[in-house]
C-alpha cells in the first residue's frame, strides 16, 4: 500500500478508534465536531510518527525488562498528549486512559496485520 493512502487510511482508522472510546469508555469526553475529531487523529498520527520511535528507542531497556508491557504506557502517554494538544476531547489518567489505550492498540495492530506485504 502506497504511503499517502496507507496514511489516509491510518488517521481515519484513528478518528474511528477515538469515537469508538468517546461512545464506550466512561468519563471520556468529547466537544466538537468530525473535523476536531480528525485534528485529534492527525496530531496523534504526527505523534506516533515523530515522537513515538525517540521515546521507544530511549526507553528500550525499560521495555525489554517489562516484556513489552512498558509500551502500553508510552502508547498512554502518546494519547495523553494528543488530548493535551487540542482541545476538545478529555480522557482523565487512570482506567479510562488505560481503557482507551488498550482499545488504539488493538485498531492498530489489525491496521498493520491487514496492511503487511
Amino acid at each position: 500500500m502506497k504511503f499517502l493512502s496507507r496514511l489516509a487510511l491510518q488517521i481515519l482508522l484513528n478518528a474511528l478508534g477515538l469515537w469508538l472510546i468517546i461512545q464506550i469508555v466512561p468519563n471520556v469526553f468529547y466537544q466538537g465536531d468530525v473535523k476536531n475529531l480528525i485534528l485529534i487523529s492527525i496530531v496523534l498520527g504526527v505523534l506516533n510518527f515523530v515522537l513515538k520511535p525517540i521515546i521507544k528507542l530511549i526507553l528500550t531497556p525499560l521495555i525489554v525488562l517489562t516484556l513489552g508491557i512498558f509500551s502500553i504506557i508510552i502508547n498512554a502517554f502518546i494519547l495523553w498528549l494528543a488530548t493535551q494538544l487540542i482541545t476538545g476531547l478529555i480522557i482523565p489518567i487512570g482506567w479510562p486512559l488505560l481503557w482507551a489505550t488498550l482499545i488504539m492498540s488493538i485498531i492498530n495492530s489489525i491496521f498493520t496485520l491487514l496492511t503487511k506485504k
